[in-house]
């Protein structure tokens, strides 16, 4: 009778690890979307040691898919590469480590891609590079020494070598309180950034210029999400994440010209089609679930546990 019991211990004790394991997966796993413009396309992410997650890669609690580079790659069954290296800059400020050095690098290779993004200027304001000025035309050549001379030196390069793929630049949040005092104020290289971007027709994220999103979000005034007031934490990354990987998702689309409004019936068909319930809330109903059926049966299993032990005890 003894070794049933025991047999029967070791069996709900095996059982609810396996429920445990179970649940720890279904939460790790991304909810892929097929109908997402990004799925299972390539990307390539280029930008500083704030896109390269370099403090995100020492957190020994999360081992895989470091920054947005990474989590938008894997949330969406991509191939690419974050190329993003601690230091680069956008302006040759620190000499050979430019953001035009990593698209150089994979231009080499002959790889092509198709959505690249561009991440810079946080090492161009810490070394207070001059932010220069935009220039007319796009035949350059631009002025490299300073930032708005390398950013246009970047989009140039970056539309002669990736033709086909759609662009994307991404503004630093702020960071207001970081030790670095020159990195307190950094509108003049950002207002610059966003003419420049509107010049050569590259989408930008504007997170710098958002204040709501910088004090009550991400909190950019505080070390919650950033290490140094400067580096994000893992919690910054699943902050900006799904932001940068919304913005990513409308870069394919081009405006067009309006067209006529419908009329009343097929406005009311348009409707009701829009309004009846998608076949995708299912499965996430379905998912929740199996979640629920799993938590429940491993909550029977340790209490059944702890009454075979009891009844063990008492028989001794």
């Amino acid at each position: 009778m003894k070794r049933l019991l025991c047999v029967l211990l070791a069996m709900a004790a095996l059982l609810a690890c396996l429920a445990g394991l179970t649940v720890s997966a279904e939460k790790a796993e991304p909810e892929i979307d097929p109908e997402s413009p990004l799925y299972k396309k390539t990307a390539l992410f280029v930008g500083d040691s704030i896109c390269e997650a370099i403090y995100e890669q020492r957190d020994a609690n999360y081992s895989y898919r470091f920054g947005w580079g990474g989590r938008i790659l894997y949330n969406n069954e991509m191939r690419g590469v974050n190329l993003g290296k601690s230091g680069a800059s956008v302006s040759d400020c620190r000499g050979a480590n430019t953001i035009l050095a990593q698209l150089q690098s994979q231009a080499v290779n002959g790889a092509k891609y198709d959505y690249v993004i561009v991440h810079g200027g946080v090492n161009d304001a810490w070394d207070s590079c001059a932010v220069g000025e935009m220039i007319d035309g796009f035949e350059g050549p631009f002025d490299m020494t300073t930032f708005a001379g390398g950013l246009e030196t970047t989009f140039q390069y970056l539309k002669e070598t990736y033709p086909n793929a759609y662009y994307g630049y991404i503004i630093n949040f702020s960071i207001p309180n970081s030790r670095q005092t020159s990195l307190a104020d950094m509108s003049a290289y950002f207002t610059v950034a966003k003419a420049i971007c509107d010049k050569w027709e590259i989408p930008y994220l504007d997170f710098y210029f958002d204040d709501d999103f910088n004090k009550n979000i991400m909190k950019t005034h505080t070390d919650e999400n950033l290490y140094d007031y400067i580096h994000c934490r893992t919690s910054g990354y699943d902050i900006l994440t799904p932001r940068i990987e919304a913005w990513m998702e409308t870069l394919h689309i081009k405006e067009e010209p309006p067209v006529e409004e419908p009329s009343e019936e097929v406005s009311e068909e348009v409707s009701v089609e829009i309004s009846a319930p998608t076949e995708s809330s299912a499965p996430a109903e379905s998912d929740s679930n199996t979640l629920l059926y799993v938590c429940i049966i491993g909550g029977a299993l340790v209490v059944l546990a702890a009454v075979v032990i009891i009844i063990l005890k008492k028989k001794k």
